[in-house]
């Protein structure tokens, strides 16, 4: 039996709010119903849920109705705008990289409103350059007219993006993250078997070394594309450190080369086949809870990572579950090791003040511009294992402390507690890590010495968590 028209209505209303004002709660909430993702792609008084998140900047709220099944050619019945229009229309890099490279769907980059205008029409009008050239990256045609007669580069007034628009070679981003696929070598050893990661960095293969001598490992080659030279030396420089760095619960890096045809950086790296955190925690989505050493494990051998580089002042700024890859994995047993340092850097006394990093899992003091120091990986870990315990995906706990103060502060700890499920004092600490005052968050070293603490203790109760440490 479907749903009446005066609920289906309501749930419309309420999809077109939330995705609006970017209230991710909401829509989490109601995006769990059968009755909602059957209408996520049905116009609501001003479009589909996700072409209002894209003309109000909502980047959080589209990524969420993207993973929901939110179709991102959808045209607007009133104007013939998608949701790339009207991000285009706001300026926002973010929006526009996002429905450009969300999910490996393909979106239609060409696609003419009723006056015969692509997104680039738009975004050579009122858009920034980087704006701009990421639509040409991905495969904007810049000879399209529109019904005035106009190519794209006659509707701007800004001489750099019209140079931009006239000589821009297509799609030059987007080959310089992939020449390889069709290759069989990268740096004379490295055998491409696959495939294995793409983004907005470049892409991931799985390799064999076929060098004499070094046998028939497998491993990882992370080829990271760069605008210029100049940047990809000046990353090449920074990346170094990487090279220095063993320890059990952080990602080997073997090598970095240079990949000179596309500016690239290759990244060569232990290869892990049960993927990354990220995998785990959503295959368990409509399971049973995440087992009690499992999360003591995933706890404890990341606040040992996190321990390792801030001793050496080298703070990661992009935590989450995608850059934490599973070695091992039984089912009360996980090995696991901190990756993806294309973000990290080597601090000094004073706190940094460049914003980097992934918006769901960055801390309070980066997310309002102000300066951070170490303790920032220790807020992102905190969001990870919120993701851990709760299976909830798309949450802004930053947003949600932030706005609803105690009472956010008591609805996270309920959630991460699951009923009692999980120990009072590994939440507690969980809690302390969330701490929206930095100074009150602990230590990566304090983090180990607090689960050693209370692993005795829950032993002591006659709960055993001896997989803990493996």
């Amino acid at each position: 039996m479907g749903v009446s028209n005066s609920v289906e209505r309501e749930i419309k209303k309420t999809l077109s709010k939330a995705s609006r004002e970017g209230d991710i709660e909401t829509l989490t909430e109601t995006l769990k119903a059968k009755e909602a993702l059957n209408l996520i792609n049905e116009y609501g008084p001003k479009g589909t849920p996700l072409y209002e998140a894209a003309s109000s900047n909502q980047v959080e709220a589209a990524r969420l109705l993207i993973r929901h099944g939110a179709h991102v050619n959808i045209q607007d019945q009133n104007n013939g705008w998608t949701a790339l229009h009207a991000a285009c229309k706001k300026n926002c890099y973010d929006m526009v990289k996002l429905l450009l490279e969300a999910n490996d769907i393909q979106l239609n980059v060409t696609t003419k409103d009723e006056l015969k205008q692509t997104p680039l029409h738009l975004a050579a009008h009122l858009c920034s350059k980087e704006v701009v050239k990421c639509l040409l990256d991905h495969g904007a045609n810049k000879s399209i007219t529109d019904t005035f007669g106009s190519t794209p580069d006659k509707w701007t007034k800004n001489p750099d993006i019209k140079t931009l628009i006239l000589n821009h070679v297509k799609d030059n981003k987007l080959t310089a993250q992939t020449p390889t696929d069709s290759a069989n070598m990268l740096n004379g050893k490295y055998e491409i078997l696959e495939r294995i990661g793409k983004g907005g960095f470049g892409v991931v293969y799985k390799v064999r070394i076929t060098q004499s001598g070094i046998g028939d490992d497998i491993r990882a080659v992370k080829v990271v594309t760069f605008d210029d030279e100049m940047e990809m030396e000046n990353a090449n420089r920074e990346a170094t450190a990487m090279l220095s760095l063993d320890n059990p619960y952080v990602l080997k890096t073997y090598e970095i080369f240079k990949y000179e045809p596309t500016k690239g950086l290759c990244f060569c790296m232990e290869y892990y086949s049960h993927g990354d955190l990220d995998t785990y925690i959503r295959k368990t989505i409509g399971t049973a809870m995440v087992p009690k050493q499992i999360v003591f494990a995933v706890f404890y051998q990341m606040a040992k990572a996190l321990s390792y580089l801030h001793e050496r002042r080298l703070i990661h700024r992009d935590i989450k579950p995608q850059n934490i890859f599973v070695k091992n994995l039984d089912a009360t047993v996980i090995n696991i090791v901190l990756g993806d340092f294309g973000l990290s850097k080597q601090i000094d006394n004073t706190q940094n003040q460049t914003k980097a990093g992934t918006l769901l899992f960055m801390s309070p003091e980066v997310f309002s511009n102000e300066p951070y120091g170490l303790k920032a990986d220790i807020w992102s870990l905190g969001v990870v294992l919120y993701q851990l315990m709760t299976k909830e995906m798309d949450t802004n706990i930053c947003a949600q402390l932030l706005t609803k103060g105690a009472s956010g502060l008591q609805t996270v700890k309920e959630k991460l507690s699951q009923k009692g499920f999980y120990p009072a004092p590994l939440v507690d600490l969980v809690m302390q890590t969330l701490s929206v005052d930095h100074e009150q968050r602990p230590s990566s070293a304090d983090l180990c010495t607090n689960l050693l603490n209370i692993k005795e203790g829950c032993e002591n109760e006659g709960f055993s968590l001896k997989s803990f440490l493996n």
